[in-house]
């Protein structure tokens, strides 16, 4: 085979490869929605919202909202998700960050939202709405969690304090440690904190809930109707009340 043959050959395979790579990355970036008796086709886009914000609460409500990342080496807020979608997306920075959406109610809107916390020492989330919340890397300083309706929380934690109200069969996993925790529970909310330790543990757990952590140096609080407080290694549950058939372990 000729030289030039070769050389138009391969131009040809390298062009129609592009051709591909192209279609898969176009797909794998489109969604196809169905409103009413219509099909429409959308494609992943990432807007900021912005670039800085003054408040240290953030109301993290799912519907909407579903995924929320917390990034402690940015100081901005992005939304990610269906370009039909983003471009309805707004935030208020008034006493908290609050997200909200305005466009079609009938198109479910599956977007995702990292929100920079870099300078954030004393940080309180409101986890409402079925939302499923994470972070990046590990958070310091202070953190107070209220978390309900079937949220989950996976959090990497290292500081002085952190308090966590959950409710309402809410999920939290902990990894890390803390000078202070604080776990107030209702309902069957449930704590997987195996890879975490509280210097000092302060609980007050009722109903189904369970909590499970790796240890604490002093315990206090009181485990009520049939909530259970669990341990993976030595710890001194003394000073814990036991009310109903609450149970308090070392396992």
């Amino acid at each position: 085979m000729k030289t030039s043959n070769k050389l138009l050959l391969g131009l040809c395979f390298t062009f129609w490869s592009c051709i591909l790579v192209g279609i898969v990355v176009a797909k794998s970036n489109m969604n196809v929605y169905r409103v009413g008796d219509d099909i429409e086709l959308t494609y992943q886009e990432s807007k900021t919202l912005l670039e800085s914000y003054d408040s240290n609460i953030l109301n993290l409500y799912g519907e909407d909202f579903r995924r929320f990342t917390l990034d402690p080496d940015q100081t901005s807020v992005i939304v990610k998700g269906d370009k039909r979608n983003v471009v309805e997306v707004s935030v208020m920075d008034d006493k908290g960050l609050y997200f909200y959406r305005k466009g079609d109610e009938r198109v479910y809107a599956n977007l995702s939202v990292t929100i920079g916390t870099k300078g954030k020492e004393d940080l309180v989330l409101n986890i409402k709405k079925f939302s499923k919340v994470k972070n990046i890397g590990q958070l310091t300083g202070k953190i107070r969690v209220e978390i309900k309706n079937d949220s989950e929380l996976e959090l990497n934690f290292q500081g002085n304090n952190l308090t966590i109200n959950g409710k309402d069969d809410s999920l939290i996993s902990l990894r890390g440690s803390s000078r202070v925790l604080s776990i107030v529970t209702e309902d069957d909310c449930a704590f997987y904190g195996q890879e975490f330790f509280a210097d000092t543990l302060e609980v007050d757990l009722i109903e189904d809930a369970l909590v499970k952590l790796q240890g604490s140096k002093f315990v206090t609080g009181e485990v009520e109707d049939e909530a259970a407080l669990l341990f993976s290694q030595s710890t001194n549950i003394g000073m814990v009340r036991k009310r109903g058939q609450g149970r308090v372990a070392v396992e």
